[in-house]
């Protein structure tokens, strides 16, 4: 007979590393930048070590799905729900009430082994504040990554349906965009907005008080970009992007006749002047007009706001120009802040 594997206090001095790691980078991220790989390891180790007790159960014909998930259901749903209570409870003392709210939903969400769906859906990327790396995502590579490799075939996801509204309102292609229309579609074109997320995120209300008139606006609004002929944005050291100066010259173009008369709404002037307060990272300006600056110098500062007043003007000439003042942007979630100030 076989001896048993020995336990490997390597592999568990490693995990134990990586847990250590993880804890630091939450309580010292300055001092441990990386340390979030640690969750990466853990997981990697673990999927190591379920792995071989799998092919060991299968090497002496004793494997069972039911038996190996009823094993993993004893060592992790008693002590899950025993923390997921206790976070519960201690929340109650500690957080806001929206912080309080995802405490709840995001805990419950884990205990049905359902937490990665949550987190997909209300997270965007590796580093945001709702991703977590958990035992669920790894129960899903259990079943399905056995399926694929055993059928021996590829498994397509079905493609996701973008969302209509940022296909239509929020992309350009060559400076060109989809007119998209809000308020009253039926009745007569009220303005016309111009400008960046920022205008984007109140197109919906400016179309709501238009309604009311029984008028619409048209948005010809997209991310990164102030209204300023021949602005573009420096990608990477051998990339540009020039689809907000090529917008907003197409736009300069349809004012004498597409849009006569046609009050224009121009939002948040001062991103790529400022920055955003919100980055602190955001010292090195992107967006240029003319010149290329390594700094957001005064020289920088004047040739924007120049290209932004002389295009305001240009447009000026032709039709009625409203510049809104900037959406305040407190540089914190103002939600999420108050209760502890």
């Amino acid at each position: 007979m076989k001896k048993s594997l020995a336990f490997r206090y390597d592999i568990n001095i490693l995990r134990g590393i990586a847990v250590i790691l993880v804890v630091l980078y939450h309580y010292f991220p300055g001092l441990v930048p990386g340390g979030f790989i640690g969750v990466d390891v853990f997981f990697v180790i673990s999927g190591y070590l379920m792995t071989s007790i799998i092919m060991k159960s299968i090497h002496n014909n004793a494997f069972s799905f039911t038996v190996f998930f009823k094993s993993r259901f004893k060592r992790i749903v008693p002590s899950l729900t025993l923390s997921c209570s206790f976070i519960i409870l201690i929340a109650w003392f500690v957080t806001s009430s929206i912080d309080y709210k995802n405490v709840i939903d995001s805990s419950l969400w884990s205990i049905i082994f359902l937490s990665n769906i949550f987190y997909w859906k209300s997270a965007g990327d590796y580093f945001a504040a709702d991703v977590l790396v958990t035992t669920t995502l790894s129960q899903y590579h259990y079943v399905f990554d056995k399926y694929r490799l055993s059928e021996n075939q590829i498994v397509y996801s079905k493609l996701q349906k973008p969302n209509v509204l940022e296909k239509q309102c929020t992309k350009s292609k060559n400076g060109i965009m989809n007119d998209c229309k809000f308020g009253d579609v039926a009745g007569k074109l009220g303005a016309l907005v111009l400008g960046d997320s920022h205008a984007i995120s109140l197109v919906e209300q400016i179309g709501n008080v238009a309604s009311v008139h029984g008028k619409y606006i048209i948005s010809r609004a997209i991310t990164n970009c102030n209204t300023a002929e021949g602005l573009y944005i420096r990608v990477s050291p051998n990339k540009v992007n020039k689809e907000c100066g090529e917008l907003v010259k197409n736009t300069l173009e349809d004012l004498g006749d597409k849009f006569s008369n046609i009050p224009i709404i121009i939002n948040r002037t001062s991103q790529h002047i400022e920055g955003r307060n919100e980055l602190s990272s955001d010292k090195i300006p992107s967006a240029f007009i003319e010149n290329e600056y390594n700094s957001r110098s005064e020289e920088y500062k004047n040739e924007i706001m120049t290209g932004l007043i002389d295009t305001a003007c240009k447009i000026a000439k032709t039709n009625p120009v409203y510049v809104t003042r900037p959406t305040p942007e407190m540089g914190v979630n103002v939600p999420r802040t108050m209760p502890y100030v």
